[in-house]
């Protein structure tokens, strides 16, 4: 990886590592029991593996999880649950770097901000 590419990796694993913890440290669960269930359901989905058995790069169904819990939990609930969900998808993937797995919840800390960011706008 060239220069360029690690500073890149490193900007985004800087401010990702920023907003999970900015998004998720003040968490308070009303209902804890329904975390536990959508935290379950969300691990279960991202350990399965859907799509060629030879490919390297396998879609997750654990997005849907995490679609739902941006509606239906805080945003410091969904934070955790889509992080730790993309964290055990990218861990059941065998076959990615060291660096990939960081970057991946990373990215998706930018997304489930952006998205929970987006739904309080548009439905206050």
């Amino acid at each position: 990886m060239n220069a360029k590419a690690r500073f890149f990796h490193a900007i985004v694993l800087l401010l990702g590592i920023i907003t999970l913890f900015g998004t998720a440290l003040p968490f308070a669960s009303h209902d804890l029991s329904r975390y536990i269930v959508f935290l379950a359901a969300a691990m279960a989905a991202a350990s399965v593996r859907i799509g060629p058995a030879n490919s390297t790069r396998n879609p997750s169904i654990h997005f849907l999880f995490v679609i739902i819990s941006i509606v239906a939990l805080s945003p410091a609930e969904t934070m955790i649950l889509a992080c730790l969900a993309a964290l055990v998808h990218s861990l059941r993937n065998r076959q990615r770097s060291w660096i990939e797995v960081p970057f991946q919840v990373a990215t998706v800390a930018f997304a489930v901000s952006a998205a929970t960011r987006l739904l309080l706008v548009a439905f206050p």
